[in-house]
C-alpha cells in the first residue's frame, strides 16, 4: 500500500471520528434539553465542539486557533460535565481541577497564537506538546476515574446490566483517549500533520486517527446503546423489584453514594 493510500485511509478514519462525535453530541444535546438535564446538555455541546473545530480548520481553512478554541471549549465543558454529574457541591478538589484545566487551556491557546503570529521554533513546539499531555490526561482521566467510581457503586445495585456496562465503557474509552496527545511528541516539527511523503508524520497521523476512532465509537456506543446490545446484556437479568431508574434518579444515587465514601 502506497503512502498516499495510507493517507486516504487515515483521512477516512478521521472523518468517521468527526461524524460519530457530531451524531453523539447532537443526540446528547437533544436528550439533555428534553430531560432538562444541564450536565447532559453541556457534554452534548462539548462533543459538538470538536467536529466544528476540525471541520473549520481542515475544510474551511479557518486556522489552528479556530480549531483549538473549540477543542478548549470541549475539554472545559467535559470537566464541568464530570463535576456536575458526579461531584456537584462535593468539596474543593473538583473545583481546583477545573481551574487547572482552564489554566492549561489558556496556555495552549497562547502557544497556538504564537505559532500563527509570532516566531515559532522547535523548542516552543515541544514545550506546547509537553503542556498538552497533562491537559488532555487530566480531562479524560478525571472522567474515566469518575465513571469507574460510579460503575463500582452501581454494579451491586439491582439495576439493568446495560446501564452498568455504560459506565464501564465510559471509564475504559475515556482512559484510552487520555493518551491521544502522546503521538504529538513524535510529530516532526515543521512538517504538515499527516504528510504522506514523511513516514513519521504519516505514522503519527495514522496512530492518532485509529485512537480517536476507537474512542468515538466506544464512547458513542456507551451513550447511544443499540437495542440489540441492551437485550444481550440484560439476557440473564431478573429484576428483584419493579424499579425503573430514570437518568436523574440514577445520577442522584451515584452522587449520594460517592459523597458518603469521600469528600472531593
Amino acid at each position: 500500500m502506497t503512502p498516499e493510500l495510507f493517507y486516504i485511509v487515515f483521512v477516512i478514519l478521521f472523518g468517521i471520528f468527526i461524524i460519530t462525535l457530531a451524531v453523539m453530541g447532537i443526540f446528547l444535546l437533544i436528550k439533555g434539553v428534553r430531560n432538562k438535564m444541564i450536565n447532559i446538555v453541556l457534554v452534548g455541546l462539548a462533543f459538538i465542539s470538536l467536529p466544528i473545530g476540525f471541520i473549520g480548520n481542515f475544510i474551511f481553512q479557518l486556522g489552528s486557533i479556530f480549531q483549538e478554541t473549540f477543542i478548549v471549549a470541549c475539554f472545559i465543558l467535559t470537566v464541568i460535565f464530570t463535576n456536575l454529574t458526579f461531584y456537584k457541591n462535593r468539596g474543593s478538589f473538583s473545583k481546583i481541577l477545573l481551574c487547572t484545566v482552564i489554566i492549561l487551556a489558556c496556555i495552549q491557546l497562547w502557544f497556538f497564537f504564537i505559532s500563527v503570529y509570532g516566531e515559532w521554533t522547535y523548542y516552543l513546539y515541544y514545550i506546547r506538546v509537553a503542556f498538552d499531555f497533562p491537559y488532555t490526561f487530566i480531562v479524560f482521566n478525571w472522567l474515566s476515574y469518575s465513571a469507574y467510581s460510579a460503575y463500582k457503586l452501581v454494579k451491586s445495585q439491582n439495576i439493568d446490566p446495560w446501564i452498568k456496562f455504560r459506565y464501564k465503557m465510559l471509564a475504559i474509552f475515556s482512559f484510552i483517549f487520555s493518551f491521544h496527545s502522546i503521538p504529538e511528541f513524535f510529530q516532526p516539527p515543521g512538517t504538515v500533520w499527516g504528510d504522506p511523503y514523511n513516514i513519521v508524520s504519516l505514522a503519527v497521523f495514522g496512530g492518532t486517527a485509529i485512537l480517536v476512532v476507537v474512542f468515538s465509537i466506544g464512547f458513542s456506543t456507551a451513550w447511544i446503546m443499540p437495542g440489540w446490545l441492551k437485550t444481550r446484556l440484560n439476557r440473564n437479568y431478573h429484576a428483584i423489584e419493579d424499579k425503573d431508574y430514570q437518568e436523574k434518579e440514577l445520577l442522584e444515587l451515584i452522587k449520594k453514594e460517592l459523597s458518603q465514601k469521600r469528600t472531593l
